[in-house]
């Protein structure tokens, strides 16, 4: 039973809920006088103006149909990508084939802000954040921390985290209408560029330009990103101690150039089978090395080919099977600087001339890695109960690596980088875990159940099983959710490889990572985390627009941490430092009025307790220490954002972001000597942008109100000060869309 607009009565609203046909999202019905009217969550929106202009089924397909004479077209669904008549269905007649042949798409806003940067996007609509390390790439804060986990971000279906080093593509610029979805271990972005051909184009100060193209043509398409950086930033380090120690830099601008693409190839053949294939390089210098002040001398290149394929079982199907898997090969090309040019120290190999290092002491490191993510489950439906297996495996590993250094182990100038004795080749080595695990899943009405327990096998593994279980409550306009879980992680190779502990070691006197790089016949124990979680979510609908509200707030402890925190000398730098435990509590709320005005705020509180460290040179760390707050992350943080439609073709709108003061955490003898203190910060965006059919242009603003943005040190006793990061960046764009508007739809 077709149920187009034609025929679509308000008294058909309740037979619709009779029989089962969905109607969590809006619709048009004819109320009183003919007039049409809107349907929230199968809630009539009382009032003479609603204007909406939506998409419904009408004949087997989605069109667009008109909600009142005064043609606002800022609200919008997005298109079915599918042919959704119920011939081209299978699985027969009955009352589950009319709730699948009139499921409708999700309710959504056409929005006209800019596009957003990839890290900005995961800072501003989940609940970990990104942030900009004093090496100058981007990392995830989780729960308010910096993980030494694998925290996978995909896009696209592709995982774009570094597995070495955990730094995020930040140079991605997102269009406006993509999905987000957070999972336990992952953040989860899926674009949804327009039929036919999208081009937007950047470019601003101090010396950036960015382009994104897409094409997709049914269920294939490509896009391109890339960006590319000409001049440094001008931001400077205004005060250092390294004035007498072999690591002082005469200058002290930072380098903050780079350059990135990425190509990306996606099919969506059904609702099963989702494919895509990518290519991304990035180059960028570094802002600051962990021994001298500054890393003029760096530069960090990424290669990397990515996969993905998906397939997800029918939901009616008996047996159902699903599989995932994603793969990805990188190869690195660090070049890095120890210390400044112009050096000259002792004799070491006794011919009567001082070592003469006119670049500064060198190092380079090449490595080739691979990471893995492969899942396999089989269900089998018993009525409204599903039982099966499920099959996981997440690891990543070094193909083959090599270290260069143009100084000896015994001090001697080697003139030019040379394999270095006891790592210039590198073994092979993989890390990782798998998991088996039984699953259930069961369904009635608006709850859901879903649980699986299973064993794992790792390398020096501690937690030999895991388990996960959710409990939800979904109604339209209503989710509640609450979940338990103990799931192993992997921890990231760069605590593993780290050798600038080692290679350092003659040029410094403290040496926050330890006097010798880890040994990994002796390794790290398998980290995992478990906790628990809530999450509510909730939508109402008034004559003025459609409000959202959400809520989250969990306990997790991360096992096994391995921070690479300053251990003040101790001769073990990648050591377990134990334990982080963290509490959070998050709420937003999304406000999207009929006038045009979109509004979306959120709060975040947390934190994280870790041990105490002591222990100094070749004495081994004590953990048995009172619990220490960690200060160095953000224990708050407040971020809203509005935009408002001001006539046909003008738009504006703005940002706010403010984060808790900063300072060091007390937990070993070098942080509590040497101290920081950063104050609450502030960032405010601004946009305005015009919008003339095909064609959009826009002029950003960001940390608008501030030079630059401050972040603190890894070495307070080098540098006293703070580093500045994150400049005022002023951006013009231009989007061009010659087969339709080039506002995108947001889904709410």
């Amino acid at each position: 039973m077709p149920l187009g607009v034609g025929n679509f009565q308000s008294a058909s609203l309740r037979i619709c809920h009779e029989i089962g046909v969905p109607i969590a999202e809006v619709l048009l019905v004819r109320g009183q006088g003919g007039n049409w009217v809107g349907v929230v969550d199968g809630r009539l929106v009382k009032g003479p103006r609603i204007g909406l202009w939506i998409r419904v089924r009408q004949r087997g397909a989605y069109r667009g149909v008109l909600g009142s004479v005064d043609d606002p077209i800022w609200i919008e669904v997005g298109e079915a990508a599918l042919d959704v008549r119920p011939s081209s269905r299978p699985g027969g007649s009955g009352l589950e084939h009319v709730r699948r042949a009139n499921q409708r798409p999700l309710l959504g806003f056409a929005d006209y802000s800019p596009a957003l940067e990839l890290v900005r996007a995961v800072d501003r609509l989940s609940d970990r954040f990104a942030r900009r390390r004093h090496d100058g790439r981007m990392v995830v804060i989780d729960r308010g921390r910096i993980t030494d986990r694998y925290h996978r971000l995909r896009l696209d279906g592709l995982d774009l985290v570094d597995p070495y080093d955990g730094s995020l593509a930040d140079w991605l610029y997102l269009a406006p209408g993509f999905d987000l979805t957070l999972a336990t271990t992952a953040v989860q972005i899926e674009r949804q560029p327009q039929r036919g051909l999208g081009a937007f184009v950047a470019a601003g100060s101090p010396g950036r330009g960015v382009l994104h193209g897409s094409y997709r043509s049914g269920v294939h398409r490509v896009t391109v990103d890339g960006l590319l950086d000409l001049y440094q930033s001008g931001l400077t380090i205004d005060e250092d101690h390294s004035t007498n120690l072999p690591s002082y830099h005469d200058n002290r601008q930072i380098d903050d150039r780079g350059r990135g693409v990425l190509m990306v190839y996606r099919g969506v053949f059904s609702d099963q089978l989702k494919v895509s294939a990518g290519l991304m390089h990035r180059a960028d210098a570094g802002y600051m090395g962990v021994w001298d002040t500054l890393a003029h001398g760096e530069w960090r290149q990424r290669n990397a080919a990515l996969f993905s394929l998906l397939r997800q079982p029918l939901p009616w199907e008996p047996t159902q099977a699903k599989m995932r898997v994603n793969l990805g090969i990188w190869a690195h090309d660090d070049q890095r600087q120890i210390a400044g040019p112009r050096l000259s120290l002792r004799d070491a190999d006794a011919d009567g001339n001082a070592e003469a290092f006119p670049e500064g002491v060198l190092y380079a490191q090449n490595h080739q890695f691979w990471n893995a993510d492969v899942e396999l489950e089989v269900l089998q439906r018993f009525d409204k109960l599903l039982i099966g297996l499920g099959l996981n495996g997440l690891a990543a590993g070094m193909m083959a690596g090599s270290v260069s250094t143009n100084r000896s182990d015994s001090g001697v100038a080697l003139g030019e980088l040379k394999s270095h004795p006891s790592f210039g080749d590198r073994a092979s080595f993989v890390d990782g875990f798998g998991r088996a695990s039984l699953l259930v899943k069961f369904g009635q009405g608006p709850w859901r159940i879903d649980g699986q327990i299973g064993g794992v096998v790792a390398p020096r593994i501690e937690r030999s099983w895991s388990g996960e279980l959710t409990l939800a409550h979904e109604l339209p306009g209503q989710n509640l959710s609450i979940g338990v879980w103990s799931l192993p992680q992997l921890r990231l190779l760069d605590r593993h490889l780290a050798v600038d502990g080692y290679l350092a070691q003659g040029l410094s006197d403290s040496m926050p990572y330890g006097r010798s790089v880890l040994d990994r016949g002796e390794g790290l124990a398998a980290p995992y985390s478990e906790g628990v979680r809530f999450d509510g979510r909730a939508r109402t609908s008034r004559s003025s627009g459609i409000w959202l509200y959400g809520l989250d707030l969990g306990l997790e402890e991360l096992a096994h941490s391995s921070d690479g925190v300053d251990r003040s000398g101790t001769a073990s730098p990648m050591a377990d430092d134990g334990s982080i435990r963290s509490w959070w509590v998050g709420g937003r709320m999304d406000f999207a009025a009929f006038s045009g005005l979109r509004f979306h705020g959120s709060i975040w509180l947390g934190r994280s307790f870790a041990q105490a460290i002591s222990g100094r040179g070749s004495d081994p760390p004590d953990l048995d220490q009172p619990w220490v707050a960690l200060a160095e992350e953000p224990s708050w943080r407040w971020r809203n954002s509005i935009a408002q439609v001001i006539d046909k073709h003008w738009m504006t709108g703005g940002g706010l972001e403010a984060m808790s003061p900063l300072s060091n955490s007390r937990r070993s003898a070098l942080t509590t000597l040497h101290r920081f203190d950063l104050p609450t910060q502030v960032r405010i965006d601004a946009w305005i942008r015009y919008q003339y059919k095909q064609l959009g242009t826009t002029l950003r603003a960001d940390n608008a109100m501030a030079p630059y943005l401050v972040a603190p040190l890894p070495r307070p006793d080098r540098v006293p000060g703070l580093l500045p990061i994150m400049p005022r960046r002023v951006l013009i764009s231009f989007e061009w869309r010659p087969h339709g508007r080039s506002g995108r739809v947001s889904p709410f």
